[in-house]
């Protein structure tokens, strides 16, 4: 694992996309970024000094993106701690590697829960997406495979304001959630008695005792081993698991 896969970067990464102008909270993300590499040994004195602000101005920013403090936020980021890369290593053939990859994701797939997913899905007459991208490969899938004469399909940033999110949770009776960093659901407590009463899905790396309580059904992404050993692994995990639930449903269709 390392830092460029971790819920801080992509919090930080999130955050700026959706700036619009020049702020002392992009400046303080920037800092963040560019010095990621240097976490956990760097102070929140330095983030300040650097982004011309002041350590409470740090921390204010850190309970933006849900960290209570700086040094929570630092916690954070200890899992994906890696040491420098041993350059003497011989270089792995990418297409063992690529084979290798897809064997570890089939051999770690919740099979049995996919099964039950599909089943609910199944049945579902109008779903919900939420995501962070219209773009994205494994929305995109759950969004083309599963639209048809019988279900309809919406898609909405997950971000969305409230009061949009709680119209189309009112015409619909399936949810499918991806949030790997688990902040979803802290961030829409108001919607924890509407989605109770739905069907519901969350894809997350962070799974947490809330989640449980309120969705039908949690994946947790980290169950793949290397879950966050890059973008490219993580997105491949989350669409094998996506193209597995299309692929039961057409089954039992």
């Amino acid at each position: 694992m390392n830092y460029y896969h971790s819920p801080v970067y992509i919090k930080l990464s999130e955050y700026l996309f959706y700036c619009r102008k020049k702020s002392v909270n992009v400046n303080i993300a920037l800092v963040m970024l560019q010095k990621i590499r240097e976490f956990p040994g760097i102070y929140i004195e330095e983030i300040a000094l650097l982004a011309n602000t002041t350590p409470a101005s740090v921390t204010r920013f850190c309970k933006i993106l849900g960290y209570s403090r700086f040094q929570t936020l630092k916690q954070d980021l200890l899992p994906f701690f890696t040491p420098s890369p041993d350059l003497s290593i011989s270089p792995v053939d990418p297409a063992a590697r690529e084979i290798d990859m897809l064997q570890k994701i089939h051999q770690h797939m919740p099979l049995a829960l996919c099964r039950e997913i599909a089943v609910a899905l199944r049945d579902s007459r109008s779903l919900l997406i939420l995501s962070t991208d219209y773009s994205f490969m494994p929305s995109n899938l759950l969004r083309e495979a599963l639209a048809n004469d019988h279900r309809r399909v919406y898609q909405l940033h997950r971000q969305s304001d409230s009061s949009l999110l709680s119209k189309f949770m009112a015409v619909c009776d399936t949810l499918i959630l991806i949030d790997l960093t688990g902040q979803w659901l802290r961030q829409h407590p108001e919607l924890v008695t509407a989605l109770s009463e739905k069907i519901s899905v969350c894809f997350t790396a962070n799974p947490g005792p809330a989640l449980p309580a309120v969705f039908s059904f949690v994946i947790d992404m980290t169950i793949i081993p290397d879950f966050f050993s890059s973008n490219y692994f993580s997105c491949q995990v989350m669409t094998s698991t996506v193209f597995r639930i299309i692929s039961d449903v057409e089954q039992l269709s």
